[in-house]
Parts: structure tokens; C-alpha cells; sequence
């Protein structure tokens, strides 16, 4: 019987990951408080995404607190890097390995398949929901669209929004100018 050999097939790196908290304290507080399995949903969601690639992570956060502290200790101790930010500057800080980045909203868990769709996009690509009752919770971009809370966009985006007012939520601002841009 002859030798089997394994080619290892190259895959598209995955973009930085920007995972933005609500802006509200009481819903960013419940990602970290409401656990499953014995850790919260913030960790479940994290891990999630380095599941798929993601290996470059940054929280979008206004507020740092104790619990967001030790999970970020947490996953250091797992090997698993996690940058909080607070603003575009921030962010431009961080290498740019790609010239893309998947921005996500955390308190919505997407299927692993829509993840990596959306990574591999070749060009900035908005998520969106059709405009319906059911989807009024999600932020509405136009008459017929309201957005899913996942996006591609360009990461020289920040640059644009480096002088963004410290009550603006980042996740929104970054989807405004995909929305002029594109």
C-alpha cells in the first residue's frame, strides 16, 4: 500500500476582530455576568471566533471592569490574547496585519459558516436584516435594511474615526462611514 501524505491547504488569513459591547453598562455587564458551563458568554463568544481564526481580538468597550479584567486574565492564561479599546486611536496602535477588519457586535452569536463568510469577503460587506418587526432590535441603515451586527470594513476606517466623540458608540460610527464609503 502506498504512502498517504497530507497537503496542508492555505486559507485566507482571518482579519483583526473588533467585538464591540454594548454601550449600555446593564447589557455589557450581562455578557459577562449570565454564564453557561460555569463561564460567561462573552468568554463562550470569544472562543467562538478564535475557533473559526480569528487570532488578532480587540473589545470595543466604554467601560473597563473588574469581571471584563479577569476575563481577559483569564484568557491570557490560555494563550489567548485580548485587546480592550476604547477608541479608533487606540486601535491604530495595534499591528494591521490585514488591510480589512471583521467588527462584530458581541451580544449577537452568528454561525460559525456566516463568520467565515464574511471574513473571507474580498471587499467591505455589511450584514444586514430586511426591515421587519421581528428585526427592530438591529440598527437601521436605510427604508428596506437594518444591520446584523456583522461587518468587513476597510481598517484605514479608523483613521477617519480616530476623532470620534468619547459618548459615540464605536461599533455604529464604524458602520456609518462603510455605509458613505461604500
Amino acid at each position: 500500500m502506498g504512502q498517504t501524505t497530507l497537503t496542508e491547504l492555505s486559507q485566507p488569513k482571518f482579519p483583526p476582530l473588533l467585538l464591540c459591547l454594548p454601550g449600555e453598562t446593564d447589557a455589557a455587564a450581562r455578557l459577562l455576568a449570565v454564564h453557561h458551563c460555569g463561564k460567561s458568554l462573552l468568554f463562550h463568544q470569544i472562543m467562538h471566533y478564535r475557533s473559526v481564526g480569528a487570532d488578532q481580538i480587540m473589545l470595543s468597550v466604554e467601560a473597563v471592569s473588574g469581571s471584563l479584567l479577569a476575563l481577559i486574565d483569564e484568557l491570557g492564561g490560555r494563550g489567548i490574547h485580548v485587546d480592550i479599546v476604547r477608541s479608533p486611536n487606540e486601535i491604530l496602535t495595534k499591528p494591521a496585519p490585514a488591510s480589512t477588519c471583521l467588527v462584530a457586535q458581541a451580544e449577537i452569536w452568528f454561525e460559525s459558516e456566516i463568520i467565515c463568510q464574511v471574513a473571507a469577503a474580498e471587499s467591505p460587506l455589511l450584514a444586514t436584516v430586511e426591515e421587519h418587526s421581528e428585526n427592530g432590535a438591529f440598527e437601521r441603515i436605510d427604508l428596506n435594511n437594518r444591520w446584523a451586527g456583522m461587518a468587513l470594513i476597510d481598517f484605514d476606517i479608523f483613521k477617519t474615526t480616530s476623532d470620534l466623540p468619547e459618548d459615540w458608540d464605536l461599533g455604529s460610527s464604524l458602520l456609518r462611514q462603510t455605509l458613505q464609503r461604500n
